[in-house]
């Protein structure tokens, strides 16, 4: 069997089964069979124990659902071992109602004294005396091929519970700290390295040939720090709705990781994403989002819930789900492919604050809007982790976004690596770090001008020293004297508004404009880049000595917050990608046949013309 850095494929079922459930209601493996058949997966991930903690097989170890007609791990075993496709458990780690109810010692406790009716304390037995037991028995028992463990760093928080208090006593030598305490962070870190202990060990105790375990989200945009558990690979799932922007920036962090990593989409959504009634995606829907995780080097998966309470799926679907495949297949060059481009996106080495018991649900609104902005700007950011303490070579212009504080070495690395050729780009409150502005009070309506038209924006505004080199004023007349929206001090421009605000609230093409003209201003001309639609989306990678640069279409109607499933995907037309080369280059467009291209180089670049791409086109520079 492969490991899982070489699988590229899968497809996920599980439906978390509750203690009424009847297990399996409907049961059906010739479904599964022909599933298995036409999408062809390298992988399978099933349902074994979800969130409310009730094991969906008969467990001797667990709380087994109390009715169980069939045994749906043993057929989905059975099914893929004959076709040669691994099979993995969906189980869920801290986020376990059952154990909550059994051993309600074993939960959380909240600052206020409150038990936890959900999640597990990882300090707790519960990791020996079930967690890991579990994993085993799948593992010898079920012969799986490893687990994707599920409610885990997103469902972990302040723990004030007996074995929390106990453990950090035996420490530390000292009294917990408690909230509002000066040192409570130090408490609330002890906490996250709890966490961090508790997958190492279940990690470790379960590791066997042939057995692969992961615990969901870890080192991703919920958990931005420095990679020091042992995992063999990263996943997460993507939101059901706006999974395009999901996959943009989840992909980005876990690229830059240096691990082997995939992405889940959901192939159905709700009114609101996870509620409501669910709507099966169409396929080009679904390609989209395969094609944004495939263009950075990751694995795709694709999730249904089982039917029947886990005995059957959708067949009517599987024509759409092997369409899916198939796109997929068509571009698994790039798997295993690493970021290449020289545009940076730095990540703080942030923490939750102590006004959220979460630990690890950092999410930084601004890294996101940087992510967004600059890739409908035609460029491909990555990633680049303050946690790590270095800046790639590659990278030449970075930007800094927003956070509540850099550390003072990282400001250090930031001001050396401008001084020796390097651009920044820091939004607003990132400026305090490398010069001296001067805030004003609230936010402020005014009009970026981009030369051609004006945007009006609402948010905080600075004054801030250097030379302007984008231009606002107070009205949309252009009436009155301009005033500078963007400064730039030796090599790094400095923003006097809140760009990432202004972009998470609504973005133009004046915004666009304005930003592109802000990297111009800075003397950088990409390494790739991508012109002639806003919804052409570039990722830049490379594998083996090969340079990889893919445009996919974003165009759809997932930008509408109401729509739940749409097929159709409006295609681009006429779009250049310029990729900056000594001298002309092999060429080859990925898949062949599907986009046509024109191919030319001049003043020190290679550029592509494709006449039309309908989801996405890979340009392979030999």
């Amino acid at each position: 069997m492969k490991k899982r850095k070489d699988m590229f494929f899968g497809l996920h079922f599980d439906f978390h089964a509750s203690p009424d459930d009847t297990v399996a209601s409907v049961y059906d493996p010739d479904a599964f069979a022909l599933t298995l058949d036409r999408v062809k997966p390298d992988f399978v991930q099933c349902d074994t124990k979800g969130h409310p903690g009730i094991s969906s097989y008969p467990t001797a170890v667990g709380t087994p659902a109390p009715r169980i007609l069939h045994d749906v791990p043993k057929m989905l075993r059975e099914l893929t071992r004959k076709r040669g496709i691994a099979l993995f458990a969906h189980y869920s780690g801290v986020f376990d109602a059952q154990a909550a109810k059994d051993h309600p010692d074993w939960a959380i406790v909240d600052e206020d004294g409150k038990v936890s009716e959900d999640y597990m304390s990882v300090f707790s037995p519960y990791a020996d005396e079930i967690l890991i037991p579990q994993l085993k028995e799948l593992r010898d028992a079920y012969g799986f091929d490893g687990a994707w463990v599920d409610g885990e760093c997103w469902a972990s928080f302040v723990d004030h519970g007996p074995y929390a208090l106990a453990a950090y006593r035996e420490k530390t030598g000292k009294e917990p700290p408690a909230p509002g305490d000066e040192n409570y962070e130090e408490y609330r870190e002890f906490c996250r390295q709890g966490f961090r202990d508790y997958v190492t060990h279940y990690v470790k105790e379960t590791a066997a040939p042939g057995f692969e375990v992961t615990s969901n989200w870890l080192f991703s945009a919920y958990m931005p720090e420095a990679v020091t558990v042992p995992v063999p690979f990263l996943s997460g799932d993507l939101s059901p709705d706006g999974s395009p922007y999901s996959a943009r920036e989840g992909g980005r962090y876990f690229a830059g990781r240096g691990l082997p990593w995939d992405l889940m989409s959901w192939a159905s959504c709700g009114a609101h994403g996870f509620e409501g009634v669910p709507t099966m995606k169409g396929a080009g829907q679904l390609c989209q989002e395969a094609a944004l995780v495939v263009a950075l080097g990751g694995g795709f998966q694709l999730y249904n819930a089982q039917g029947g309470r886990g005995g059957t799926v959708q067949t009517w679907a599987v024509p759409r789900w092997e369409a899916v495949a198939e796109f997929a297949r068509k571009r698994e060059v790039l798997h295993g492919s690493r970021p290449s481009s020289d545009i940076g996106i730095l990540v703080p080495d942030a923490r939750t604050g102590a006004s959220t018991p979460a630990l690890f649900k950092v999410l930084n609104v601004s890294v996101s809007s940087w992510f967004a902005a600059l890739c409908e700007c035609g460029f491909s950011p990555d990633a680049v982790f303050e946690a790590d303490a270095k800046i790639p070579e590659r990278i030449k212009l970075l930007v800094v976004p927003n956070a509540p504080s850099y550390k003072a070495s990282t400001v250090s690395a930031l001001k050396d690596f401008a001084a020796r050729g390097g651009k920044l780009i820091a939004d607003f409150d990132a400026v305090r770090s490398l010069a001296d502005p001067i805030p004003k009070n609230g936010k402020e309506e005014f009009f970026i001008w981009d030369g051609e038209g004006f945007a009006g924006e609402e948010t905080r505004t600075q004054t801030v020293p250097g030379d302007s080199i984008l231009s606002a004023y107070d009205n949309d007349f252009g009436l009155g004297e301009p005033f500078p929206a963007c400064v730039k001090a030796e090599n790094t421009a400095l923003f006097c508004f809140d760009l990432s605000a202004s972009s998470d609230a609504g973005t133009s093409p004046v915004l666009r404009h304005a930003l592109r003209s802000v990297v111009a201003s800075l003397g950088l001309a990409p390494k790739a880049s991508v012109d002639g639609d806003p919804y052409a989306e570039l990722a830049v990678t490379e594998k083996d000595g090969d340079e990889f640069v893919t445009v996919v279409n974003v165009a759809g109607d997932h930008k509408v917050r109401s729509t739940r499933s749409y097929d159709r995907v409006p295609p681009l037309l006429g779009v250049t990608v310029t990729v900056k080369c000594d001298g002309p280059r092999k060429v080859e467009i990925i898949p062949e046949g599907e986009a046509a291209a024109a191919v030319r180089y001049e003043n020190g670049a290679m550029k592509i013309t494709f006449e039309r791409i309908d989801i996405s086109a890979t340009v392979k520079l030999s």
